[in-house]
C-alpha cells in the first residue's frame, strides 16, 4: 500500500481500510502516503469523505496542498507563501485557480468545513496586525470570504479561526511549514462533536 492511492476500498480490504494519519502530498495524479496509520471503516462517513477528497485533489492538480486524517476530519494544507505575500491577508491573484477547484470541492462534499490561519513565532506588529492572532485570523476570513463570494457555498457551512503560532505542525523543521491555512472537511459525527 506504501505509495499507492488511498482509497482504492474495492481491492484487499474487508471491514477496514488503512488511512494514514500523518501528511501526504497529492502529486499530479497520486497520493504520496506517510507511514503512521490509523484504521477507519470502509463504510464509514470519514472513510467516504476522505475517499471524495482525495479523488479531488488528483483529478483536479492539487498538487501544492497536503492531506492528512485529524480526529474524523480531513484536513487540507496551504502553505502560506501559495495564498498570500510576507506579512499580508489579501488573497494574491495566482490563489484564485487554487482555491477555485478547492470552493467546487467544498460545494460537492456537502460537509462543513473549518478555515484556519496558523503563523510562525516571530512577532509581527503593523497597523493592520498588531500580533500573528490578527494576521492569521485575517487570512482565515479572507479565504472564508473567498469561498462565500467566488463560489457561493452558503456561509451556514463554514467558520473560521486563527490560531496564530499556537497550534504548530509536530517535527516540521522550521517556521515556513508552520506558516499555513488549513481547511478542514469535518464528518457530521466530528462537527456535532465539536458543536459546529
Amino acid at each position: 500500500f506504501e505509495q499507492a492511492k488511498v482509497m482504492q476500498f474495492t481491492e484487499a480490504f474487508s471491514d477496514a481500510v488503512n488511512v494514514f494519519s500523518g501528511g501526504r502530498s497529492v502529486e499530479k495524479g497520486k497520493t504520496v502516503l506517510s507511514p503512521s496509520a490509523e484504521i477507519v471503516p470502509k463504510e464509514s462517513p470519514t472513510a467516504r469523505l476522505i475517499a471524495e477528497i482525495v479523488d479531488f485533489a488528483g483529478e483536479n492538480d492539487l498538487s501544492e496542498v497536503e492531506l492528512r486524517v485529524d480526529h474524523k476530519a480531513v484536513v487540507m494544507t496551504l502553505p502560506d507563501a501559495a495564498l498570500f505575500d510576507s506579512g499580508a491577508a489579501r488573497i494574491k491573484p495566482m490563489a484564485t485557480a487554487t482555491l477555485d477547484k478547492i470552493g467546487r470541492l467544498i460545494a460537492q462534499v456537502q460537509c462543513p468545513v473549518r478555515i484556519s490561519g496558523h503563523s510562525d513565532d516571530r512577532p509581527i506588529k503593523t497597523d493592520l496586525f498588531p500580533s500573528n492572532w490578527e494576521l492569521s485570523t485575517s487570512r482565515a476570513v479572507s479565504v472564508l470570504r473567498f469561498f462565500i463570494e467566488r463560489t457561493g457555498i452558503p456561509a451556514s457551512r463554514l467558520s473560521a479561526a486563527g490560531y496564530a503560532s499556537f497550534q504548530p505542525l509536530p517535527g516540521s523543521g522550521g517556521d515556513a511549514r508552520q506558516r499555513r491555512v488549513e481547511i478542514t472537511f469535518l464528518t457530521h459525527e466530528a462537527a456535532s462533536r465539536e458543536g459546529t
